[in-house]
């Protein structure tokens, strides 16, 4: 086993070497609709609650290896407070930001037309929320995307984290340079 993993580096390396990709870097800026069920008042943390879904700005830049992988690097503003009903009683806290570091892969690749390809994408990512404490939780992602040659591109996907419950709803549009 340990063997074949140093030739598995070294394969996955000199593949990458040897696409020629037109385009290498994606940026977008997108919306997300996040469900955290985790809130820090420790008297209520015990109690069934409704979680309501809190609106954040997403910024998002991707290094594209070649047409399956990539790397994700993504961070999520909150534009409003954290909401939750808990007893009939509204409660509000502040959200925190995000940032989410990802190695992706393109399962299914679709074109379109000649122009414009469809994909669909899962990642494995580590996200670190900063609130009070820092913490770090492995996430598994998943999008749709879609590719123009010219550079444009848009997404629509989810995630979802192991650590906290937390589930991600988000959508953008980029560009490939």
């Amino acid at each position: 086993m340990s063997t074949r993993l140093p030739l598995f580096i070294f394969i996955l390396l000199f593949s990458t070497l040897c696409y020629a990709e037109e385009h290498r870097y994606e940026f977008s800026f997108g919306t997300s609709q996040m469900l955290v069920d985790d809130i820090q008042r420790s008297e209520l943390k015990s109690q069934h609650k409704i979680v309501l879904p809190t609106t954040s700005a997403l910024m998002l830049g991707e290094y594209v290896w070649n047409k399956r992988w990539g790397t994700l690097v993504a961070f999520n503003m909150p534009l409003v407070t954290q909401k939750f009903i808990v007893n009939g009683e509204l409660v509000e806290e502040t959200a925190s930001n995000s940032l989410v570091l990802a190695q992706r892969y393109s399962l299914f690749r679709f074109a379109i037309n000649k122009t414009s390809e469809l994909s669909f994408q899962t990642a494995l990512a580590a996200s670190t929320i900063f609130a009070d404490e820092i913490t770090i939780t492995p996430t598994l992602a998943m999008r749709l995307h879609v590719s123009e040659q010219t550079g444009f591109s848009m997404y629509l996907g989810g995630l979802a984290s192991y650590g906290i419950k937390g589930y991600v709803l988000f959508y953008g549009v980029g560009h490939r340079f």
